[in-house]
């Protein structure tokens, strides 16, 4: 399991952390989406790799983007969904997995429902919105469930 890499910062930026309630909402999701990761992934144990894992790390981080978004909290929703998409879609290679065994057309599709909750978070009402996010969770579970049928490693999208 690779830890969430926070987007590139200005130098001298102030960095704040609310503990209030993201923080430990965060952790409750992380650790739910790991067990259910596991639960859901046949044969899984700690110290395999799961792409249903990944799956539900993401969509975890999309489900606490529904309940900011439901909150009012357009700007918290907003990074909750960039961290699902860039710090565990995109950074477990997820993305990459999918574009090269389900095809660029199917990946394209994903990530433009990734695009489409960032733009319409707060235009969106938050039954809609959370409808929307259930879609793509919906999705990002069948192609996990996919790419774990067939034994797609990560490790093989590794660039480092």
């Amino acid at each position: 399991m690779h830890a969430y890499r926070p987007p590139m910062r200005q130098i001298g930026e102030t960095v704040r952390c609310g503990i209030r309630g993201g923080l430990r909402t965060a952790l409750a999701a992380l650790a739910l989406a790991l067990t259910l990761g596991m639960a859901a992934s046949p044969g899984a144990s700690a110290g395999t790799f799961s792409w249903t894992a990944v799956a539900e790390e993401t969509i975890a981080a999309l489900n606490e983007a529904s309940l900011h978004r439901a909150e009012g909290d357009i700007a918290q929703s907003k990074r909750a969904i960039t961290r699902a998409y860039f710090g565990v879609f995109e950074e477990q290679k997820m993305e990459a997995a999918m574009r090269k065994m389900l095809g660029e057309s199917h990946a394209f599709m994903v990530e433009r429902q990734f695009s489409t909750l960032r733009k319409t978070v707060a235009t969106a009402t938050p039954a809609d919105f959370t409808r929307t996010v259930a879609t793509l969770a919906e999705q990002l579970r069948a192609d996990a469930l996919e790419l774990d049928a067939l034994g797609v490693p990560q490790e093989v999208y590794n660039a480092r």
